[in-house]
């Protein structure tokens, strides 16, 4: 991007309140090269800046717009807005997913019993999360700082400790695959072929396992945060059963290997769109994890998979989630002035009471 495009850069970002939309982003996929990892800090940097400007004009954009005692729904079509992205993700799912059916001509039926059966597993999975399971051990080489904060995310995201282990990775992990992974999800799934060659995932959930890096030990807490979350949430959406079941399925009937799939670009398409919602499904639920995962992201790119169109997404929410609170505070204001008012008002009608009594 050249320094002499910034105007019209800028002038076509403000141009976008007050409608603001994650399907609406993709206007400036022609300054921002997804794999323009050079420029990456100064058009993070550039976005951050902007999302300021536009977060002041959609708040005076409400206030204007909306009377003192409604500010209630100001507040609710935010809240609106930042369900839009995940409307907008789930939908690019089911496209990638249709996308990879279609390229393994899978036919209707077994299409629809992949779909079925995946959703069978993810409840039950889902379930697996809420109970504790016996003979589950944490590893106790975890930082006690690090073990007490995934514990907390865990809680709060009604995920019980000991339905899961927590793991420091060992040395054999340490790949080069995996030299900038600093946590990781690992899901399991159990299979049977029955006599008629048919395949089925067994339904009984197999507790996962939340793997630790050693080296991020040296993050700061936000950042460690922002990458506990993002695998918190990997766990929450199940998105290794919707691979790996997907995988079970096109060995078996298509003869395809899990490698020649793993290799394939819809696959790849599909793992970026799952590692996008694991972030922005985070950060539309809390405002504190939106700020962690926006500031770490303004650091960072996720080498092949998220790029500056990701961090603009990202800011987007936490600049949502900034106006929100602000029109909420002055809501709040509001009901504690006519509150005093109102009451100050009734003390002088009680005055004027024992005033006239007198």
């Amino acid at each position: 991007m050249r320094f002499l495009n910034f105007p019209i850069f800028i002038l076509l970002f403000l141009m976008q309140l007050p409608d603001i939309n994650a399907a609406n982003s993709l206007w400036y996929h022609k300054y921002f090269n997804k794999l323009d990892t050079f420029h990456y800090d100064r058009d993070c940097s550039l976005i951050d800046h902007l999302q300021k400007v536009r977060g002041y004009i959609l708040l005076a954009y409400y206030r204007l717009t909306h009377k003192k005692n409604n500010l209630p729904r100001a507040m609710a079509l935010i809240q609106n807005k930042l369900k839009e992205f995940k409307t907008w993700l789930f939908a690019m799912e089911a496209e990638t997913l249709l996308t990879i059916k279609k390229k393994y001509n899978i036919s209707d039926a077994l299409w629809q019993e992949y779909l079925t059966t995946l959703q069978h597993i993810k409840s039950i999975y889902l379930q697996g999360l809420l109970y504790p399971i016996k003979n589950i051990k944490h590893d106790q080489t975890i930082q006690p700082e690090t073990f007490d904060l995934i514990i907390n995310l865990l809680k709060k995201s009604n995920i019980n400790p000991k339905s899961i282990t927590i793991q420091m990775a060992n040395k054999q992990d340490q790949t080069e695959e995996h030299q900038d992974t600093m946590a990781e999800v690992l899901t399991f799934i159990d299979r049977k072929i029955n006599k008629q060659q048919k395949l089925s995932i067994i339904p009984t959930y197999i507790p996962a396992h939340i793997k630790i890096f050693p080296h991020s030990d040296d993050c700061s807490l936000n950042d460690k945060m922002s990458f506990y979350v993002h695998e918190i949430e990997h766990l929450l959406q199940q998105h290794s059963l919707t691979t790996l079941i997907l995988a079970q399925y096109l060995e078996h009937y298509c003869n395809i290997s899990r490698d020649d799939f793993h290799e394939s670009k819809e696959y790849q398409t599909l793992v970026q769109i799952q590692e996008a919602q694991a972030e922005i499904f985070a950060a539309i639920k809390n405002s504190d994890f939106s700020c962690c995962l926006t500031s770490m992201r303004k650091k960072y790119f996720y080498p092949d998979h998220l790029y500056q169109e990701h961090f603009y997404h990202l800011s987007t929410i936490t600049m949502l989630w900034k106006v929100h609170a602000w029109l909420e505070f002055f809501y709040d204001n509001e009901v504690i002035k006519q509150t005093i008012s109102s009451r100050f008002m009734s003390f002088k009608q009680r005055t004027k009471k024992l005033i006239s009594f007198a």
